[in-house]
């Protein structure tokens, strides 16, 4: 039976990180949750002072979700979101960014945009795997991978964190189903084209 304070935390999307979870884990990003309910869904919005965009993209019922902090408009573009006076068609999107002031540009646990490769390491520990992205491999990556439970009914949790010249400047969260493969990017569909398409600059 569930307790009153669990049902309290389900109601309102804030289920704390399951007991045996990797020291790593999250599911915050610029106070916007990796949840899907009636009061989750998907979000698109643009800081209007950082210029930093908030996508929160849920595909699948659920299954898979994504939830991205960057400044890559070619990026979010590519992910079906339309970002005015920047993407060419907006009509043909699946949502729109608005601008929205973000409470912060931080992790639930304390990992901030601008902080180095050691930084994030001290908090979340040896990633699963370190490569580098870009034309001219200009992008360091961390990820954390973690598999929830067994068989087709396992959640696969991933964290990336992506910095240029040492400073973090993108975050990325997802969840999905276990595909029986774990490499560099099993992201949610949307997210994981578009980090295919990122540009060079």
């Amino acid at each position: 039976m569930v307790s009153i304070v669990a049902s309290i935390f389900l109601l309102n999307g804030l289920l704390p990180a399951p007991r045996h979870a990797p020291r790593w884990f999250d599911l915050e990003i610029a106070g916007y949750r990796l949840s899907f309910d009636v009061s989750h869904g998907d979000v698109a919005v643009i800081d209007p002072k950082t210029r930093y965009m908030l996508i929160r993209n849920i595909e699948c019922d659920g299954a898979d979700i994504t939830l991205l902090l960057t400044k890559d408009r070619y990026e979010v573009d590519g992910m079906g979101v339309g970002i005015p006076a920047f993407s060419k068609d907006l009509t043909n999107k699946d949502m729109q960014a608005k601008e929205k002031p973000l409470p912060n540009l931080q992790t639930g646990k304390g990992i901030s945009i601008g902080d180095d490769i050691q930084e994030v390491m001290s908090k979340l520990g040896a990633p699963s795997k370190r490569f580098m992205t870009g034309n001219r491999h200009q992008f360091a990556n961390l990820l954390y991978s973690w598999l929830k439970g067994k068989g087709i009914e396992a959640d696969l949790y991933e964290e990336t964190y992506v910095f240029k010249a040492d400073r973090l400047i993108e975050i990325l969260f997802t969840k999905g189903p276990d595909h029986g493969y774990s490499d560099m990017a099993v992201f949610a569909p949307k997210a994981k084209d578009a980090v295919k398409k990122r540009k060079g600059d």
